[in-house]
């Protein structure tokens, strides 16, 4: 296994309670005093189980492994400390089987080979066996037969192989007490990848008729160029059927009395193929028939590793692994590919395995905290048979399932002899391991945040009072006028707003594949406006100066030092503000003047005197300041006041910003008087000779006389009677007022006397 994915990750596993010990329902613990590495904790037939540890020394590589018991009955166990007299290995594989650990591992110090070693738990006896020393061997796998006998698949490194072939798989069956039963070698090639091929064994699984099932890799030194192979072998590891799959690394078997299933999604980095988007799954049949593929994913949820295990009777148990405080979840599936249910868990990469009564055990190689501090501490606890820890949370999740498309490829196996595995020597003592209760996992993320309500626009905001750094996956969305931005993967959000409105902040994150998401709305104000007024103090106002502005205000800051929104004044000079409505500033600066000062005595403006008119009268004030002016009444400024009604006006000006007031009377007298006699005597005698209107200001336009019966007896300006006799007559006025320009009639009687 990869050694920084061990130390970056957390490794889960089943487990339930032993056939000789009452195990507790669930626990959590956590081991004591021990720098290591977790390879792998393993459950055997007697639902036992053991962990196996490499010891990690603070200045140079440390030689030592252990194997650890595990009951989570006793705080103190008694296990095993081993040194292969070696500072580089690579655990690889490993398993449980009756009382035996059976391991193997990758070794380069004098030379390069594969050793497997298989250590008796009850009496700390072994045996141990090698490869042969600089071949260049690569991934190496193992299994244990029905009666005890180990399975073991070696691949070989093209250009360091002592068989001067490419592509060499050596494959060994050994007793319970190391000796060889059979040896094979399998050449195996592919022209779609060229020549100089080497191999990765990766998987075995046997049936209970002893025919074996191994998937490994061949691969050039490019690993882009690999190709996953998929061998069936009948007990004596004959090739029977060969399968080859492209652009994937089926690298797990799981084996059911009626199919085999393939996994890719390998738990180590050691062959270099790496898919972080989803989990591959295929069923087939015993002869390597595909009867299905489904691909398990979540959103932002980067697979780390994955595992499965069968869950008799026809279901299985996958488990999908990402990095984080929450990235682990344990699938339930049935036959077909189909999701069962599904649970979270607070810890890293998973391993899985499966116990009678359906419990599991998880095993961790760092431990959180309450407040999410990650530490390096080994943590193993035993759920009961519904996954549930005793004090401990499981949280949702939200894998999703889907057909895929998988594509075969041609293979061609040969044989050749191989060299039987060498013995070796590595020491063995006992050793004590303690344990403690642990069940401190820190809150689940969240999306919530803090963020200002109201900002001024140019103003910068950031979030706080965020939790959610233990999230896989963290989005932020701001979206408001000419904004549309998204940034990921940061624990907070801050930005400079340059435009005004109403913005929408958004955090989503994901946990365990489910998406979580608070959003938050924020007024970005228009910029502040303050204004200083008067800057020109009228003679009749108070000395004080004010401030307006586009919206309330709430903080004054005078140059002076007050605080207040007004502020008195006995001098002109210049004064400044700065002014807040609570989230912006603004600041004025205003030259202040008394206007008394600059009109300096003279007056304002000046009017004729008052006039009497019948005619509409032409008011034209004079002024030194200004030619505009304007009346209580209509404050449109006029150079010219046109006064068409009789009275008293209020005429006004501005200067400096101060306004001045005046007043005007006006008497508008149109009335012209009109007499007309009641008699005349046309006698000659020069008295009232003539009938005519007499008086001023009108103009006859037409005196019409009338007899008594109606006749016209005279149209002119003045009747003088002739030819008429001595009577009374009616008579009709037209004349033009000349105040007014209207014209008006008068009637009436008159007697003509002689």
């Amino acid at each position: 296994m990869n050694l920084r994915r061990i130390v970056n990750s957390i490794i889960f596993t089943f487990t339930a309670y032993f056939s000789l010990v009452a195990q507790p329902t669930s626990y959590q613990l956590e081991l004591d005093s021990l720098d290591c590495l977790l390879h792998n904790v393993m459950i055997n037939q007697n639902n036992k189980v053991v962990a196996l540890l490499r010891e990690l020394h603070p200045t140079i590589p440390s030689m030592n492994h252990y194997i650890v018991p595990i009951t989570g009955e006793n705080q103190i166990e008694h296990g095993y400390k081993m040194n292969f007299f070696s500072s580089w290995v690579r655990m690889l594989n490993s398993l449980y089987f009756n009382n035996r650990i059976i391991f193997t591992c990758w070794y380069s110090s004098s030379g390069s080979f594969h050793r497997l070693i298989s250590l008796n738990l009850q009496n700390g006896t072994y045996w141990a066996k090698r490869t042969k020393p600089d071949q260049g061997s690569m991934g190496a796998c193992i299994k244990v037969d029905k009666d005890g006998n180990v399975v073991f698949a070696s691949g070989v490194y093209n250009y360091l192989s002592p068989y001067f072939q490419d592509g060499v798989l050596e494959i060994y069956k050994l007793d319970s007490l190391g000796n060889t039963i059979w040896q094979k070698g399998l050449i195996l090639n592919s022209d779609s990848i060229g020549s100089g091929q080497g191999i990765f064994s990766q998987s075995i699984e046997i049936d209970v008729n002893g025919e074996i099932y191994l998937t490994g890799r061949l691969r050039t030194g490019s690993y882009s160029e690999g190709l996953q192979f998929l061998l069936k072998l009948d007990q004596f590891g004959n090739p029977l059927v060969w399968k080859t799959f492209t652009n994937r690394e089926f690298s797990t078997l799981t084996l059911t009395a009626d199919a085999l299933f393939v996994f890719d999604k390998p738990s180590s980095a050691l062959s270099g193929y790496s898919n972080y988007e989803n989990a591959i799954l295929l069923k087939l049949d015993k002869d390597l028939n595909v009867l299905w593929a489904r691909k398990y994913s979540a959103e932002n949820f980067g697979y780390e590793s994955a595992s499965l295990k069968s869950l008799p009777p026809n279901k299985l148990l996958m488990s999908h692994s990402t990095t984080g405080a929450y990235p682990v979840v344990l699938t339930e599936i049935d036959s077909d590919g189909n999701i069962l249910s599904q649970k979270g868990y607070p810890n890293h990469t998973a391993y899985v395995d499966i116990m009678e009564d359906g419990s599991i055990l998880l095993a961790s190689q760092q431990k959180f905290d309450s407040s999410g501090q990650l530490t390096d501490k080994m943590i193993f606890a035993k759920t009961d048979v519904d996954g549930n820890i005793a004090g401990c949370t499981t949280y949702p999740t939200c894998i999703t399932v889907e057909d895929f498309d998988v594509h075969i490829g041609n293979l061609s196996i040969d044989t050749i002899d191989v060299f039987d595995l060498e013995s070796f020597t590595m020491s063995v003592e006992p050793h004590v391991f303690t344990f403690s209760p642990y069940c401190e996992y820190p809150a689940p993320p969240s999306p919530i945040f803090e963020f200002p309500d109201t900002l001024c626009v140019g103003g910068f905001g950031r979030t706080t009072n965020t939790y959610n750094h233990l999230a896989q996956t963290r989005e932020w969305h701001l979206l408001g006028p000419g904004v549309d931005t998204i940034l990921t993967d940061s624990t907070n959000f801050s930005f400079n707003f340059v435009s005004f409105g109403d913005f929408k902040l958004m955090h989503t994150i994901w946990v365990l594949g489910c998406k979580y998401s608070f959003e938050k709305t924020i007024t970005i104000l228009p910029p502040l406006k303050v204004d200083i007024f008067p800057e020109y103090i009228c003679p009749d106002s108070s000395y004080k100066l004010y401030v307006s502005s586009n919206r309330p205000l709430n903080e004054y800051t005078w140059d002076s030092g007050l605080t207040t929104s007004t502020i008195a004044v006995n001098t002109e000079g210049t004064y400044s503000i700065i002014a807040s409505d609570g989230f912006c500033e603004s600041i004025d600066t205003a030259s202040v003047y008394f206007v008394s000062n600059l009109i300096n005595g003279i007056p304002p403006f000046s009017l004729p005197d008052d006039a009497n008119s019948c005619m509409p009268y032409k008011l034209i004030p004079e002024s030194s300041f200004t030619n505009q002016f304007f009346t209580s009444t209509d404050t449109t400024l006029k150079n010219t006041i046109i006064l068409d009604t009789p009275g008293t006006y209020r005429i006004g000006m501005t200067a400096f910003g101060c306004t001045f007031w005046d007043t005007f009377k006006y008497d508008m007298d149109c009335h012209v008087d009109v007499y007309l006699p009641t008699s005349f005597s046309p006698n000659g005698d020069g008295i009232n000779d003539e009938f005519r209107p007499f008086g001023n200001d009108f103009e006859v336009l037409e005196l019409s006389v009338f007899d008594r019966w109606g006749g016209l007896r005279y149209k002119g300006t003045a009747w003088d009677g002739a030819n008429a006799t001595q009577g009374s007559y009616v008579f009709l006025l037209r004349y033009r007022n000349l105040k007014s320009n209207e014209i008006a009639t008068i009637s009436g009687e008159v007697a003509l006397v002689k």
